[in-house]
Formats: structure tokens, C-alpha cells, sequence
């Protein structure tokens, strides 16, 4: 309908292409490429060459890497993941 503002929906999606995850972990693609080689990411393989990050696989390495570090996490920093907002 003309005049008519829909809001943006937010991803719901649960599985991510490997340069969607790169985008969302604020990272290029090259270094998630090595990230999954040394099995510090987790992924799915879909068929033969179809390979996709779990949103919530990306949320536990977040979460592991700050626990490595000693951070606290911010409020809300998940929920942003989640939604795929920077």
C-alpha cells in the first residue's frame, strides 16, 4: 500500500554463509577460513561444497574467546549478534 512503513525484520535465520559470519564477527573471510581450518569455529557442511556457521556456534566462540581474555561481556552484545547488528 502506498504511504505504508514497514520496520526491517530481523534475521531469524540460524545458519549463516561463511561471509555473513566473517561480517557478523566483524572479521574478514580469509581469517574465518582459518578460524574453522584449525577447529576453533564450528560449521555444517551442506552437501558437497555448501559449508554454514550455526548463529549459535558463533555466539560460544565469542563467548569462549572472552572468557580466554578475562572480558566481561557487554549487555546486549548477543542480542546484537543475534540480530546481525554491529
Amino acid at each position: 500500500m502506498a504511504g505504508q512503513v514497514t520496520e526491517p525484520r530481523a534475521d531469524t535465520r540460524l545458519l549463516l554463509r561463511p561471509p555473513e559470519a566473517a561480517e557478523r564477527l566483524g572479521i574478514g573471510l580469509t581469517k574465518l577460513y582459518e578460524l574453522l581450518g584449525r577447529g576453533e569455529l564450528k560449521s555444517i557442511s551442506i552437501g558437497l561444497k555448501a559449508r554454514r556457521i550455526a548463529l549459535a556456534d558463533l555466539e560460544e566462540f565469542v563467548d569462549r574467546k572472552r572468557a580466554e581474555s578475562g572480558e566481561a561481556a557487554p549487555i546486549g552484545n548477543v542480542r546484537r549478534l543475534r540480530r546481525g547488528v554491529a
